[in-house]
């Protein structure tokens, strides 16, 4: 791992967790780097604040400019949170989602927490599907266990997951926990096996700085001339994370390609 993803690791633990780390002195180029992968990967708010826990070490030298431009894209991420319905791709399992919602809102004996917990789980394995393993979700599934962990029913929590067919897929993002942040597998308990693969995957995301785009990517597309176009690239990335998930969740990999296709043809004027 080169020294801009130690140190933006290393910031991400002490901005997310509160956990203390070794930064390592960079030259101005490399911190204008590491600014760029905190935007991209939409954590800056972590980064800054993990600069912030720094600031008073012996070898801090971090540029100015970047402390300022960390701060304002920060501020900017705060004032605007985007707000998404979570749901998953398959109708028969939203419409088992939607059941447990109800449930446990009606229930006198129910779990909000676990509930919020099933919700960053989905949003997180829905995002999977979407556009790729997203590192903000991942650390704020760790916050979320640490501050709340303790008031969570693990076993109503694992009873759902079963149900929507996600163990598998939801036990591989939190692994990632394990793997990369740490975590110990107690403060993880719907993770039954780690997965070799989870550091992996993590680390692929962290070191890929394509910049996102918050323009929704088309599949398929009719032209002015009334000519239908497909975009090859886009069509080729969903195929690819739809097989490559698979095995760990096969109705949702299934459902999540089938719903983007057919959205984009429903896009496409007769």
């Amino acid at each position: 791992m080169d020294i801009i993803r130690r140190n933006l690791l290393t910031l991400l633990k002490s901005g997310a967790l509160n956990e203390y780390g070794n930064i390592e002195p960079m030259s101005s180029f490399k911190w204008e780097q590491l600014f760029k992968m905190a935007v991209v990967h939409n954590v800056s708010s972590f980064v800054y604040k993990g600069l912030k826990h720094h600031q008073y070490d012996k070898e801090f030298n971090v540029p100015n400019t970047i402390l300022r431009k960390l701060e304002e894209v920060s501020n900017q991420d705060n004032a605007f949170e985007e707000s998404t319905e979570i749901k998953l791709s398959n109708k028969l399992l939203n419409i088992r989602l939607k059941k447990i919602r109800n449930e446990e809102l009606s229930n006198n004996s129910s779990s909000l927490t676990t509930l919020d917990l099933l919700e960053l789980l989905i949003d997180n394995v829905s995002n999977l599907f979407r556009k790729g393993l997203s590192i903000k979700l991942v650390l704020e599934l760790g916050t979320y266990l640490r501050n709340n962990g303790d008031d969570v029913d693990f076993n109503k929590l694992n009873r759902w997951l079963s149900s929507l067919h996600i163990v598998n897929i939801t036990a591989l993002i939190g692994s990632i926990l394990i793997t990369v942040f740490k975590f110990d597998k107690s403060e993880v308990p719907f993770v039954d096996k780690v997965s070799n693969s989870s550091y992996t995957l993590f680390m692929h995301a962290l070191g890929n700085v394509k910049k996102n785009s918050n323009k929704e990517e088309w599949t398929i597309r009719e032209g002015d001339n009334g000519f239908v176009y497909n975009n090859p690239e886009v069509l080729r990335k969903n195929i690819k994370r739809s097989f490559k998930y698979f095995p760990y969740a096969p109705i949702e990999a299934s459902s999540n390609f089938i719903t983007s296709f057919i959205h984009s043809i429903s896009d496409v004027q007769e």
